[in-house]
């Protein structure tokens, strides 16, 4: 990956974090308002599990095996990951400090902790990403604040995970050393 597409990966993150940012000014993120809905953090979630899918199939090979089938990079699907880079990654056991009053933790991938051979379960905030995807104006309600923030504690996540990254994260500010 080179250095413009590392830093556009990480421009590409802010601009979502900072409509979070943005959209919390009005709305606090107390537990009265997590379920909150607006159309712009459709945008939100929609563009972060876009992130999402887009990092993990760069860092998957061409062709990899799942469950004893054999499948392109470009055919795999959220379960794929899930069976490819759950335990590699121990993206279950990661977790996202939200540094936002009050703060809190963020565990996106917690439910692949189940995961069982041949069995897992697709994450609630990805079934929302793809229910706005497909049919946006009638899942409008399914946006909210709640799942907003696990989609992109999703991406931030990953982006953690990905070696290439780590110069643009540097060089963006995010880590001082």
């Amino acid at each position: 990956m080179d250095e413009a597409t590392a830093s556009n990966i990480i421009r590409w993150y802010e601009g979502l974090e900072e409509e979070v940012v943005e959209f919390l000014r009005y709305v606090p993120p107390q537990n009265q308002n997590m379920n909150v809905w607006s159309p712009r953090l459709a945008t939100v979630i929609v563009e972060a599990c876009g992130l999402i899918g887009s990092l993990f199939r760069y860092i998957s090979p061409a062709e990899v095996t799942i469950h004893g089938k054999k499948k392109k990079r470009d055919k795999l699907k959220i379960l794929d990951y899930a069976e490819l880079y759950s335990a590699k990654l121990q993206l279950p056991a990661r977790k996202i400090i939200l540094l936002i009053s009050p703060s809190s933790y963020r565990n996106p991938f917690s439910i692949w902790s189940k995961q069982v051979s041949k069995s897992s379960t697709t994450p609630s905030w990805w079934t929302t990403n793809n229910d706005l995807k497909h049919q946006r104006i009638d899942n409008f309600c399914k946006a909210t604040m709640n799942t907003a923030i696990d989609a992109l504690a999703g991406a931030l996540l990953i982006i953690s995970k990905v070696p290439e990254l780590l110069p643009a994260v540097l060089r963006h500010g995010w880590l001082d050393l």
